[in-house]
Parts: C-alpha cells; structure tokens; sequence
C-alpha cells in the first residue's frame, strides 16, 4: 500500500475527490466552499469565490472521467459544477429536501446521478444544452447516501439510511435489482445503519457496500456477486468503523475508517480476509481521499 504525502488545508474540509486524468485533488469544507490542489502542494490551485459557496458543509465531490469538470453539492438544494481554472458554469436546484448527499459521473462523463436526503436518485444529462431536468428517477422513500454507476455505465447502485441497496436503470429509473435490509441479519443478527459507500469492481461483477451498526460500534463490509445474487461480509467486530471504499484491483478492496486507519482485504469466492492495515491520520475527520486508479491515499488536516 502507497500514500501521498499530507497536505495542509485551507479549512476543516469534509469532503474530497481525486482526478486521475488531471491529477488533482478536489476538497471540500464544513464552511461550505470548495478548493483544487495538485497532490503535495500546499497552496489550492483555485479556490471557490465566497459568493460561489455552498451554504454549509460540502457533502460530495465528484470529477468528470476526463478531469474537465467538478460536480459539488452539499447542505442546499443545489448542484454546481466548476471547470478546471475554477469557473462555475452549471448550477441548479437538483433536490426538493435540505442536503444532496453523494454524486458520481457516469463512465463516459455525459450523465451525473445525484442522492439525497428527500430519498430520490436523480439522473442528469450534462453538457452545453443541459436543461437541468432529470432523465431519470427512483424514489427510496428514505434517506440516501451513497451512489455508484457499474463500469458499464448500465446500472446505477444507491444506497439508503436503512440498509437497502437498490440497482436500477440510469436512463429509465426502473428497479433492476434490490437487496434489501443487506446487512440487517447477517452476522449475528445485527441492526445496521445506512450504507455509506459503495464501490464496482472493474469488471463490474461484484459491488462492495459498508455499513456500520446502530450504536456504531462495529463495521460491517459485504462483498455481493451481481450474476450469482451470493455475497460475503467481513466484519471489524469492534476494531474499526468503515467509511469509504475503493477497489485496487479485481480482488483487493481498501476500507477507510473513522479512525483514520487504511485496511486491504482481499475478495475470494467465499470470504474477505483482512491482509494488512496502516495508520495514516488522526481520524476520518480530517480527510481521506481514494487515489481510485492508483490506489493512493491523502490526507488533510485542519
């Protein structure tokens, strides 16, 4: 396992996004703005202007495959998107309740899926002629948390407050598959929480999920074959809290805790086994960023 080194922020950030086509690193703060670096600088290369800021923390970030464009959302009902010098070129009101959670561009960048809390999946169709009307929707009736299209850019996973995971269709909105309450009885009977992250595997044939119990006392990761609807769990007992989650390979799967601890476990046909681990940061709360394509991880610290 390999890590960048720390950079210093500019606020207590929340969130982060790492371009691998322009090797860049986007944050996010509690206050609301948003800023870009260049991996082990310490200065952002822009930094959003005031007028330009969310209301309050930003939630999600999200890179557009070709590093063009950065898609931000947060506290608000709003959806910005900002070009690489930092220009806000697109912004609208994308949800109907106070936070949009989680955004992820779809693998030929022309479409952004977007969560929140008003427990809708919403896909848009971006680009110059955007007319910031989804294509498509599904409704959770709950809190959702997390999204990720397959790499296919044919199924879109999201993921609610009481466990459900949810495939659908990005250009219809139907249910294609649904797992619900996943973790809610497996292992020993455990009363879970949403799920926070979800991750593909390259070849799309398996999608890892991560939750943590009520009480959040013990983390849970769950690996589900998506031909053969079987799946395995890995579970921290009490030791970590898993967070976010990002694929290595076609087998390794890296786990970020609250803690601030890496964790790569390797995938088999019928378990999850925990190969190594590395302390990287005081807590989760000070940052940590999946390099996705080169299994990189950062830090910023307040």
């Amino acid at each position: 396992m390999s890590f960048s080194s720390t950079i210093p922020a500019i606020a207590f950030f929340f969130s982060y996004a790492y371009s691998p086509a322009k090797k860049r690193i986007a944050a996010g703060s509690y206050d609301g703005r948003v800023a870009v670096y260049e991996p082990a600088q310490q200065t952002p290369i822009w930094v959003a202007s005031k007028s330009e800021w969310h209301p309050a923390e930003v939630y999600a970030l999200a890179w557009s495959p070709d590093g063009s464009a950065l898609a931000s959302c947060g506290m608000g009902r709003t959806i910005k998107v900002w070009n690489t010098d930092g220009y806000l070129f697109q912004e609208w009101e994308a949800h109907s309740d106070t936070v949009i959670v989680d955004l992820a561009w779809s693998p030929d960048g022309r479409y952004l899926a977007s969560v929140g809390s008003d427990g809708m999946v919403r896909v848009w169709a971006m680009g110059t002629n955007h007319e910031h009307e989804p294509i498509s929707t599904y409704d959770h009736d709950c809190y959702v948390a997390s999204v990720a299209w397959s790499p296919d850019g044919r199924q879109l996973a999201s993921g609610n407050s009481l466990g459900d995971i949810v495939l659908s269709d990005p250009q219809t909105g139907v249910k294609l598959k649904a797992y619900i309450g996943s973790l809610a009885t497996e292992p020993d009977n455990l009363e879970m929480n949403e799920i926070n992250a979800l991750a593909w595997s390259p070849n799309g044939m398996h999608l890892a999920c991560s939750q943590t119990s009520v009480g959040g006392n013990i983390g849970i990761i769950q690996i589900f074959s998506i031909q053969q609807d079987t799946s395995i769990v890995y579970n921290s007992g009490c030791g970590w809290l898993p967070q976010r989650l990002t694929w290595a390979n076609g087998h390794t799967v890296m786990a970020a805790d609250m803690d601030g601890c890496i964790h790569q476990l390797r995938c088999s046909s019928d378990e999850l086994v925990l190969e190594a681990e590395q302390r990287h940061c005081a807590s989760i709360g000070e940052g940590m960023c999946f390099f996705n394509e080169e299994t990189y991880i950062t830090t910023f610290p307040a």
